[in-house]
C-alpha cells in the first residue's frame, strides 16, 4: 500500500519528507529517509498520512498518544 500512496503522490504537488517505520529506521524508501514514529512527530509542519490497513487504527492510537493534532493525521483507507 505504501507504494501506491507514493506513486499517487507523484502526481500532486506534495512532497514526501519521510516515511514513519520504527521497524525499518535509519533506511529510505524511494530515496525518502525512513525514521521513527517519534522522531516523524518531530517534524511539527507535516502532515502525516497512514497507508497500514492493518495497523492503521494502532499507529493512529500512538499519534494521539504523542500529542500529535488529529488534522495533521490522514487514513488511507
Amino acid at each position: 500500500m505504501a507504494e501506491v500512496a507514493y506513486l499517487s503522490l507523484q502526481e500532486t504537488g506534495l512532497k514526501l519528507v519521510a516515511v514513519m517505520d520504527d521497524t525499518r529506521s535509519g533506511g529510505a524508501f524511494f530515496g525518502v529517509p525512513v525514521v521513527s514514529i517519534t522522531e516523524c512527530v518531530l517534524l511539527e509542519r507535516a502532515l502525516l498520512v497512514i497507508t497500514s490497513l492493518k495497523r492503521r487504527d494502532e499507529l493512529v492510537q500512538k499519534l494521539k498518544d504523542l500529542g500529535v493534532a488529529a488534522g495533521r493525521v490522514f487514513v488511507v483507507a
